[in-house]
């Protein structure tokens, strides 16, 4: 809209009224815009006169039916996906680690399925996520890897915290799929039991709880040189709060890489905030 304002346009051409946009209330302030900057617009296929009352209505009815189109497809859309999920076929390329895709249809993969096992099994076991990342490493384990339908590879990276976390917290171990707003029963077979699913998420809750304690974006008395403190890789430094102990929390700037990977990921020390402010 900024060449128009200058007047650097005169005509917009479409070839239907559709192509410009399909909602309303989008098009009626697009055509208040034209309007005050003298702006004409064509449609290639519709014989249209916008400077008539009778062709105002009908362009707002054109536009009214393509919305409603529009709306319409997304809706056929989603019913396709849930009736698809619903009758045990699997949409799309990708799939998570411990399955695979046959016949539009998901199946467990032994070696991978026994790699989320003992995942579950070890933080089950309250092993931190921090080592769980680093003996992925060390064995060469990386995240599902799939191939895009133009034939692209993806997937295929080292863990990070954030990778474990949401394998941990998938539903589609369960045997679930979600469709319809939520998770609902699948026809795939589990990898993970209840129980043993009910147990890894209690842990996930309460370590979060007690170890949520990234810095509030608000105390900026505390954090003052957020955005400015840099590590020798050259990133900036997040704020970070510790734990409480013994009623006291402690600031710090820790490495970025330090929250994906885990403590001591990065090398570099972790820097005390109170010591960088005075």
């Amino acid at each position: 809209m900024e060449k128009d304002k200058r007047g650097l346009i005169d005509v917009v051409v479409v070839h239907r009224l559709d192509r410009l946009t399909r909602n309303l209330s989008d098009f009626q302030r697009i055509i208040a815009e034209f309007n005050a900057h003298n702006v004409v617009l064509i449609s290639v296929t519709q014989q249209l006169d916008m400077s008539h009352h009778v062709g105002r209505l009908a362009t707002n009815i054109l536009t009214f039916f393509a919305e409603f189109e529009r709306e319409m497809v997304g809706q056929r859309v989603k019913e396709k996906r849930a009736a698809t999920l619903q009758n045990g076929r699997w949409q799309g390329t990708s799939c998570s680690l411990g399955y695979r895709i046959k016949n539009d249809c998901l199946v467990i993969d032994a070696a991978e399925s026994a790699i989320v096992q003992e995942l579950f099994f070890r933080y089950a076991n309250h092993e931190s996520g921090t080592v769980l990342i680093r003996d992925l490493d060390e064995r060469g384990i990386r995240t599902k890897q799939w191939l895009t339908r133009t034939g692209k590879p993806r997937g295929g990276q080292p863990f990070n915290r954030n990778a474990i976390y949401l394998l941990l917290k998938n539903r589609v171990y369960l045997g679930e799929v979600f469709f319809g707003g939520d998770w609902q029963r699948g026809a795939h077979e589990p990898i993970i039991e209840d129980a043993l699913w009910a147990q890894v998420q209690g842990l996930l809750e309460n370590r979060s709880r007690r170890c949520d304690t990234r810095a509030d974006t608000e105390n900026d008395t505390i954090f003052m040189l957020k955005g400015r403190v840099f590590g020798a890789d050259g990133r900036a430094m997040s704020p970070w709060l510790s734990s409480s102990y013994k009623g006291r929390k402690y600031a710090y700037y820790i490495p970025q890489r330090e929250i994906a990977e885990g403590a001591g990921a990065s090398g570099l020390p972790r820097l005390q905030a109170a010591n960088l402010n005075d």
